[in-house]
């Protein structure tokens, strides 16, 4: 076994400075402790290469031409000693870089020219066709650090934060699996369709990319995934309310203030990039979209519609500095098992008032309703905040998501004497238990519990009740709650769960006043300035 260096002075140096810098980046934060911990892995690194070496001579030159120009440098006359002279080595190593898979490129050590050879392990004789000199060359495969280099690099990742833009479909699909994997032990949890989060990063299938843009974002701890969020730019809202705000979504994250720390971090490059003076969330593209941090009501599974979030999502917004915008109350109707003689008097009233209940039997029959209703919902949801009209594509897109999970018995079309629509309710059987069943997915078996859950039910979910804004106040509302709570009762339901409610939307919460109806969630938009996010970061 040859020979090898061991420690020496400038070994010992370089192992004492690496361990101080990673003794110091214990005590720093994120990133600096990479910043800290990466300056340290050099010195690290060269310290084994002397320590291993087996050309001993020239290290040990090296030591004393070291220790000449240290004594030099800190002022100690040198005239009574001799300059060490550098040791040339008699084997001049082969450059790394590779002319092709069969030949490198090494260089004369006399006169500079560039030589190729064959790529072949070992020490060899070489003449150089330039000025004629013999020397020899070291052909080495690859050093050992470049051998090991992605490893090495993949070794350092592993204890890092890092932030990925989502780009790929591989990236897509586990941006979109993640909260099932995240909430897998969390009996509340009901994750959305599969098929449906796929769809809006498709710009042919989804109209709201026609004028905002979709960011999305992964963060990995440990080498696996910890965290997602997803960045929109709305400016039809921006037009509508007069602002430059972006909006995020799709917010989720183990409990490490770090990972959410980094996502928001790429949430303000995406700002800085965008001009975007403000940001709030949870919010989606259109009112038709989940939107609303969990604050409340933790202990009771979400609708198939809404987000469910675990508590610390709120500490870790709260402690970025972001504050309540607007909060949203869910509401759980016990229904009773008879009609409220009020309630059908006020709808017998209604209609001799010359307005009629539609009721349709298909999917065909409903087709040329659906506009008219939907420009019903465009005027009165008006006011509310953040919502701005939809288009006609983005009723047919939105209808792509709800059209198959309507069971038609449960819709209700308001129309007055000259047959225009002047009111709607749509209501769909619980989807939740089917959800949690297939995790998301319809297919291969997953559409066995959703047809199920659609025939047999104990549970409505509320989607929209929308009545034009000038007839409100009127009585269209008890006919539309009259032939819901109709049809509840012909199918045996005994709960009704809303949507969320803003908290000031008196009108809509007094219609639950002759119910049982308990407030069971609450949800909250949040609010930051671009200047308050950026304090986190200086």
């Amino acid at each position: 076994m040859k020979k090898r260096n061991g420690n020496d002075l400038i070994s010992i140096i370089c192992y004492v400075f690496a361990a101080i810098l990673f003794v110091i980046s214990l005590f720093i934060s994120y990133p600096y402790f990479f910043i800290t911990a990466g300056i340290a892995l050099p010195f690290l690194i060269y310290g084994l290469f002397r320590s291993l070496s087996t050309n001993v001579e020239k290290r040990q030159n090296e030591v004393q031409r070291f220790a000449y120009f240290f004594l030099k440098l800190i002022g100690k006359d040198m005239s009574m000693y001799q300059k060490p002279k550098n040791i040339k080595a008699k084997v001049v190593k082969v450059s790394l870089i590779k002319d092709d898979h069969a030949h490198v490129l090494s260089v004369c050590p006399y006169c500079g020219k560039k030589i190729r050879l064959p790529n072949k392990k070992g020490k060899h004789g070489v003449d150089c066709p330039n000025c004629h000199q013999h020397f020899q060359v070291k052909i080495e495969r690859l050093l050992l650090i470049f051998t090991f280099l992605p490893i090495i690099i993949w070794g350092l990742e592993i204890f890092m934060i890092i932030v990925k833009e989502v780009t790929s479909r591989a990236l897509r699909k586990a941006f979109v699996t993640f909260p099932v994997k995240l909430y897998k032990n969390c009996p509340y949890f009901v994750p959305a369709l599969y098929s449906d989060e796929m769809k809006e990063f498709n710009p042919k299938k989804n109209p709201n990319l026609e004028e905002c843009e979709y960011f999305a974002f992964l963060a990995y701890k440990d080498g696996k995934i910890a965290g997602r969020i997803g960045v929109i730019t709305n400016p039809p809202a921006d037009r509508k309310f007069n602002t430059k705000r972006l909006r995020f979504r799709a917010f989720d994250v183990i409990d490490d203030f770090e990972v959410t720390k980094a996502l928001f971090a790429k949430v303000l490059e995406v700002m800085e990039r965008k001009g975007a003076n403000d940001l709030e969330g949870p919010n989606g593209f259109t009112d038709c979209d989940k939107e609303g941090l969990l604050i409340e009501g933790f202990e009771r599974c979400n609708l198939f519609f809404t987000y469910y979030n675990y508590p610390y999502y709120r500490t870790h917004l709260e402690k970025l500095g972001f504050s309540k915008m607007v909060d949203w109350n869910e509401y759980c109707l016990n229904l009773p098992t008879e009609m409220d003689p009020l309630l059908e008097k006020i709808a017998n009233l209604v209609m001799k008032k010359g307005y009629k209940v539609v009721k349709v039997k298909n999917h065909r029959e409903l087709k040329p309703y659906i506009m008219p209703a939907f420009n019903v919902y465009n005027e009165a949801f008006a006011e509310l905040y953040g919502t701005v009209p939809l288009n006609e594509k983005q009723v047919q897109y939105t209808l792509g998501e709800f059209l198959p999970l309507l069971n038609i018995d449960y819709l209700s079309i308001i129309k007055d004497k000259n047959d225009e629509v002047v009111g709607f309710a749509v209501v769909v059987p619980s989807l939740g238990k089917a959800s949690k069943k297939c995790h998301g997915k319809l297919f291969p078996w997953g559409f066995i519990p959703f047809l199920r859950a659609l025939r047999k039910n104990d549970t409505i979910d509320m989607l929209l009740i929308g009545v034009k804004p000038q007839l409100q106040g009127l009585g269209i509302n008890g006919l539309l709650i009259y032939e819901i709570l109709k049809t509840c009762i012909k199918h045996h339901i005994k709960y009704a769960e809303t949507g969320p409610e803003l908290e000031d939307n008196l009108k809509v919460q007094s219609q639950w006043s002759r119910y049982d109806a308990p407030k069971v969630r609450k949800r909250r938009l949040f609010y930051i300035t671009k200047e308050d996010l950026k304090k986190n970061y200086e």
